[in-house]
């Protein structure tokens, strides 16, 4: 990724926009964990 960002085949807000995916991600998976899996529990 630093690489990336050094040789400019990304940008900064590319970057950032990558890490707030990757934080989103993470927080509903998390969310998930605590709310257990309720699909299909009718």
């Amino acid at each position: 990724m630093a690489d990336a960002l050094k040789t400019g085949n990304i940008g900064v807000m590319d970057y950032l926009n990558f890490q707030n995916i990757s934080a989103d991600t993470d927080m509903r998976g998390s969310i998930g964990k605590l709310s257990g899996d309720t699909k299909g529990d009718k």
